[in-house]
């Protein structure tokens, strides 16, 4: 077993803007590191290092790409390693062993948009307003003044 450890590793923050949303990714390593992108589609973020064999930590907001992550240099798997999260950030750490592009694949990212969520809500809150109704409607029915004896409520309009 070894253990390493590294001081005054330069810190890479870049800013990731979504939406209205702006998420900061940080990197840390001795590599020089490329800037950050967010690939929603496969729901992954991208960076490049130039030389390869240092450590690099990415630090990863949770509401932006969401752990378990795979990590992959070039697309081929390389080791990694998730040693911290605070329930904000997650910590992932690697060595690649070249220079390349590093893809880290999280379960899932922010949601394009919310409009199909606000347009399911419109499409259900007329049905919902109907049950509500009817379902009032039938409770405050009278069956014990008419004489119906059969528990049916007959309504004329």
């Amino acid at each position: 077993m070894r253990l390493e450890f590294t001081l005054d590793e330069p810190l890479w923050q870049y800013d990731i803007v979504w939406g209205d949303h702006t998420f900061v990714v940080a990197v840390r390593s001795h590599d020089a590191v490329g800037p950050v992108t967010l690939n929603q589609a496969s729901m992954s973020i991208d960076f490049a290092v130039e030389r390869g064999g240092e450590m690099v930590t990415a630090i990863i907001p949770l509401q932006m790409l969401v752990d378990p992550y795979r990590a992959y240099l070039n697309g081929e798997g390389i080791w990694y390693h998730e040693y911290h999260n605070n329930g904000t950030h997650a910590w992932v750490n690697m060595r690649p062993p070249h220079p390349g592009v590093i893809t880290l694949v999280g379960s899932s990212v922010i949601p394009e948009f919310p409009v199909a969520s606000i347009v399911i809500a419109a499409a259900t809150a007329p049905l919902l307003g109907l049950l509500t109704h009817r379902r009032i409607r039938t409770s405050r029915s009278p069956t014990h003044l008419s004489g119906n004896r059969t528990g049916c409520t007959l309504w004329y309009s």
